[in-house]
């Protein structure tokens, strides 16, 4: 059917009515002309239908032999229910007229077209209106003889056209027809016309025709070859066939076509544009169909040739500095004889002359269009690569919105459905993924993974690979998926979509029955970003694969591949670098273990915020975050323990910046030190921002497993137990200064030597001793085998030892009695020579598990600066300050903060505090134990009167909060002992005191005494009374703001 959608073309008006008319007036020997149109029926018959009448004298003009009026009802019958208001619009376009209850039918009607009848209804209507109103202008005509009068001789001769000829004539009446097309002039002269007058007479009808195609070919390059109208053009391609598509829809009438196709093949460059195939069918009535092809292949031969025309490959265009040519062929099909011959037809001759140089004329006005427009777009395209340059380099590191940008203009340009992005660097997805949770949640347009898609992901899910680089063990991927935008061959990679197309001729080239698997060859290892990057490695993998082809012809394969997408692999090419410079960008400023920022990045980043500072901000601040313990950790667990620890620690601090809306820094300063800045920011607010990140680092629990089998390590946190024992046991790890002093290990000694010789050094430092030391020194030299009760001894010592060293070393808070029997029997093992194998396999049958889950806190040393405290002028004192407050934090004791203020911080959330009671009343201690220990869950509530000889070590001491104290127990000779001891502890350090005691008056000496030695503070004096536990519980809330409760 005709199209319902075209673009504006020109065509010129029909001019028959002056042109045959001049005929009539010019020849005085004709006497009138009839001009009729002829159309082909289904069932072989024709119908005629008089157009128009031409003679000097009008009288002579006689109405058609057919009647021209429905009746009344017959018109309502035939266009039903909106027969009057058809009837009006007919009316008043002037098409019909009511006379005598009938509706006749103008003479306007007899020439309308469907181009030029519109009523102001849908296409499809206003032909059906004009298909109803011809049916009483058409008049049948059987091919067979009989009494039809003059048009029978005509009839028996319309399917036979030898240019323009006399058909015959009847009753004597000098009466010629002459045939052009579906158009037949009857002639009447009013005397025996001359043969010469007869073939003039032809000559001029031939002539007028001409004329006529020849005026809508110049009419139509006047409108159709203006450059401005093609400039604007968005899709010149659609425009082109849409033209040539007019020029043949005007072919049917002259030539009475059945069908006609034009195929244009240029090979490659910019004539391609033309490259395509029209095919155009005329049905009986001249309602035409038209499809437009990709294909440049014509599939017709020449089967009858009174009827059809074949020309193949004709030049019509020719880009000599390219050595490109556009052919076109031409076919032509005609439903009567001659009519598309063009030896015989001079009209179809000039037809297709015509048709070949308009169509050539037509590109050779598209062509430099399209040379500016690819130089144009060359240069846009340059700006876009450059601008996404300019824009990659100011995302920096964020390689997040790196790949977000890339992908949305994938999408945007390519219509890409779906991308996965792939790095065997787990660092670069780390940082996306710290990327992701500080940004906005809507820019996540890609996916990426851990592991590469295999080959079955990439053929069912239409994927292509685009390698970004080819570093061992840094290698990136680009996975995406592309849109099926024609209509897909089952089972075959990449059917259906742009580039399967523009593969299939490189893949005829090496006899693949499939373009996609030409791409899946090359995918595997070589599809890059551009392929003249990685050239050498496809043509030596093509090579390989198809042996029989010489390296030439790959070579050549290669480059026409690269060649077909210029602007699709420049476009990803410009990704690579945006995404490999982010990458290289954030290697150079973050840590890779954490993710967070570096040292040198941290310095950079401190200057600017100091440099806002200076000129009008509020100031920054800089937490300096030292971790306690970790080098225990790394000797007694192992590093990668220690590394865990440090992801841990980072991730607190990710975590606090995520909950920020300053800008923050997070940074590992290097090694167990990290650093926190906060910009514009207040000293008070920046404290209590930094008591935050505390609380959230060293209140979490971790939970470690403790594992006495064998085990695979995996990504929680998990310890070997047996190991963690055999270096806890050393002197020189763990231990205090005078332990570690003089110990080696000795080579090949047997495990019950290596026990003896540690316990041994202990008692050489004065750490084991007891009355009888030298005796069991000299015992445990001599005896080859050591007695049941020395075993017992050395067992008893060293488990007390190694208790103490996990305790004081703040790996665990305290010991319960199943983790002291496996040390117990893992000495006892040992003794008696067990190997580890056989130690690990005794302690699994008897203890009956073989792991062991515990709880351990991660402790850290903070301090604090701010950029508006005095003597601060520069970011490197900042840094120092806040280092030295970190040292003064780990000084003072381990899980500690130091302000602004070179102090102790407030705890402002509930934390353990140690607590050592120095009392003789067993009720009174049992009722103070129970309310602080079930109150706050405090499990470091100590009884000084139940350590051995009355005594605990400095060690243990120094981790005391609060030392509730009775001085009644004390002359004033032993009140000056323990005075000393505390004061011991308290060094480099503000040790708390609440005095509870008895007699408080008598005591007031001792009370000042503690007052005036440094290191000891007095924060309450109580005398003992019922409620005194109350006033206790308050001021430890008091001292260490957290909320009291009495209810207990």
């Amino acid at each position: 059917m005709r199209k319902t959608e075209k673009i504006e073309l020109y065509q010129p008006a029909n001019s028959n009515s002056y042109t045959i008319e001049s005929l009539a007036l010019t020849i005085p020997s004709i006497r009138l002309i009839y001009e009729h149109t002829f159309r082909h029926r289904r069932d072989g018959d024709i119908e005629i239908k008089r157009t128009n009448g031409y003679s000097r004298d009008p009288s002579l003009i006689k109405p058609p032999q057919c009647s021209e009026f429905f009746e009344l009802k017959r018109f309502y019958d035939t266009f039903g229910a909106r027969s009057k208001e058809i009837f009006r619009i007919l009316q008043r376009k002037g098409f019909v007229r009511l006379e005598d209850n009938r509706v006749h039918v103008n003479p306007k009607t007899r020439m309308a077209n469907p181009e030029s009848f519109r009523l102001g209804f849908s296409v499809e209507e206003d032909r059906l209106i004009l298909e109803k109103l011809n049916r009483v202008l058409w008049r049948r005509i059987s091919m067979k003889r009989d009494e039809n009068g003059w048009l029978d001789p005509m009839a028996e001769s319309l399917f036979t056209y030898q240019g323009v000829t006399v058909i015959g004539e009847k009753e004597g009446i000098k009466n010629y027809k002459f045939r052009i097309g579906h158009t037949i002039l009857s002639v009447e002269f009013f005397r025996e016309p001359a043969i010469e007058l007869l073939e003039l007479v032809s000559l001029r009808i031939l002539l007028i025709f001409q004329e006529q195609l020849q005026n809508f070919f110049a009419a139509s390059a006047v409108q159709n070859y203006n450059t401005d109208v093609w400039m604007k053009a968005v899709n010149k391609r659609k425009i082109f066939f849409d033209i040539l598509s007019t020029f043949l829809y005007h072919s049917w009438n002259p030539f009475d076509l059945e069908e006609c196709i034009i195929v244009i093949n240029s090979g490659k460059g910019l004539y391609s544009f033309s490259d395509g195939k029209i095919i155009y069918r005329f049905d009986y009535d001249g309602t035409e169909t038209s499809i437009v092809e990709d294909s440049t292949a014509l599939d017709r031969e020449i089967t009858d040739s009174n009827r059809e025309f074949l020309q193949r490959d004709i030049d019509i265009g020719t880009n000599r500095e390219k050595m490109e040519t556009i052919y076109l062929s031409i076919y032509l099909k005609s439903r009567s004889y001659h009519n598309v011959d063009p030896r015989i037809n001079r009209l179809s001759h000039h037809y297709i002359k015509m048709f070949i140089e308009s169509a050539g004329k037509l590109i050779d006005v598209i062509i430099p269009i399209l040379q500016r427009e690819k130089t144009q777009d060359a240069l846009r395209w340059k700006s876009f690569y450059d601008q996404s340059r300019i824009s990659g380099l100011r995302m920096g590191e964020n390689i997040n919105a790196v790949l977000y940008e890339s992908v949305r203009i994938l999408k945007i340009i390519y219509g890409i459905e779906d991308v996965v992005f792939y790095s065997e660097d787990n660092s670069i997805t780390e940082i996306i993924t710290i990327f992701r949770q500080l940004e906005d949640k809507r820019k996540e347009n890609f996916s990426y993974r851990t592991k590469p898609l295999n080959k079955n992901e990439i053929v069912e899910g239409n994927y292509v690979s685009c390698s970004l680089n080819d570093n061992i063990k840094e290698r990136m991927v680009l996975y995406f998926k592309l849109p099926v935008i024609y209509k897909p061959v089952a089972g075959k990679y990449l059917s259906g979509t742009f580039i399967y197309r523009q593969l299939k001729e490189i893949s005829d080239m090496l006899n693949l029955s499939d373009p996609g698997e030409l791409l899946a060859i090359i995918a595997r290892t070589t599809f890059s970003l551009n392929l003249t990057l990685t050239k050498r490695r496809a043509v030596e993998k093509l090579t390989r694969r198809f042996p029989e082809f010489p390296e030439e012809t790959i070579d050549s394969i290669i480059g026409k591949l690269a060649q077909s997408f210029t602007d699709f692999f420049t476009l990803l090419d410009t990704i690579s670098i945006n995404i490999n410079s982010a990458v290289s960008t954030m290697r150079g400023s973050r840590d890779s273990l954490t993710g967070l920022y570096n040292r040198q990045s941290l310095n950079r980043r401190m200057e600017t915020f100091f440099n806002e500072y200076e000129k009008s901000g509020p100031g920054f601040g800089v937490m300096f975050i030292d971790m306690d313990s970790f080098k225990i950790y790394n000797d007694t667990v192992n590093h990668s323990f220690g590394d865990k620890l440090i992801v841990r620690l980072a991730e607190h601090l990710l975590k606090g910046q995520r909950n920020m809306t300053f800008e923050t820094v997070p940074a590992r300063f290097g090694g167990d030190e990290f650093c926190f800045g906060i910009n514009k920011i207040p000293p008070r607010q920046f404290e209590e921002k930094a008591f935050s990140i505390f609380a959230d680092i060293t209140l979490q629990p971790i939970e470690v497993v403790f594992h006495i089998g064998d085990f695979t390590e995996s990504g929680c946190f998990e310890i070997n137990l047996l190991s963690f024992l055999h270096r806890f046991i050393r002197p020189d790890i763990g231990g205090e200064r005078g332990e570690i002093t003089g110990y080696s290990e000795k080579e090949n000694e047997s495990p019950r030597e290596h026990i003896v010789n540690i316990f041994l050094h202990y008692l050489d430092s004065g750490q084991g001793g007891g009355s009888d030391s030298v005796a069991i020194l000299e015992e445990a030299l001599l005896e080859e085998h050591l007695s049941e009760n020395l075993k017992d001894k050395i067992i008893d010592s060293l488990n007390e030892k190694i208790c103490d060293k996990i305790v004081n070393n703040s790996i665990l808070k305290e010991i319960d009695s199943e983790f002291r029997q496996i040390i117990g029997l893992f000495l006892k093992l040992q003794l008696e020579n067990y190997t580890t194998g056989a130690i690990r396999k005794e302690i699994i049958r008897i203890m009956g598990f073989d792991k062991l889950e515990r709880t351990i806190y991660q402790r850290v040393s903070i301090g604090l600066s701010h950029s508006s405290e005095d003597r601060l002028r520069s970011v490197s004192s900042i840094f120092k300050q806040a280092d030295a407050r970190s040292y003064l934090a780990k000084q003072n004791g381990k899980n500690c903060v130091f302000g602004l203020n070179n102090k102790q911080v407030k705890r402002s959330f509930k934390e353990e505090i140690s607590i050592l009671i120095i009392d003789d009343e067993p009720e009174y201690i049992d009722i103070l134990k129970r309310v602080l220990i079930e109150k706050y869950n405090w499990h470091h509530v100590y009884n000084f009167m139940n350590e051995e000889n009355g005594e605990m070590s400095y060690k243990k001491l120094r981790n005391i909060d609060v030392i509730i104290l009775d001085l009644q127990l004390y002359s004033d000779e032993d009140f000056n002992v323990i005075l000393a001891y505390l004061k011991g502890v308290a060094e480099n350090r503000e040790l708390q005191i609440i005095v509870n005691s008895g007699y408080i008056e008598q005591k007031a000496h001792l009370l000042e005494k503690i007052k005036k030695t440094n290191g000891l503070k007095v924060i309450a004096v109580f005398s003992k009374d019922d409620e005194v536990y109350k006033k206790i519980d308050e001021v430890i809330c008091d001292r260490f703001n957290i909320m009291s409760d009495h209810s207990h």
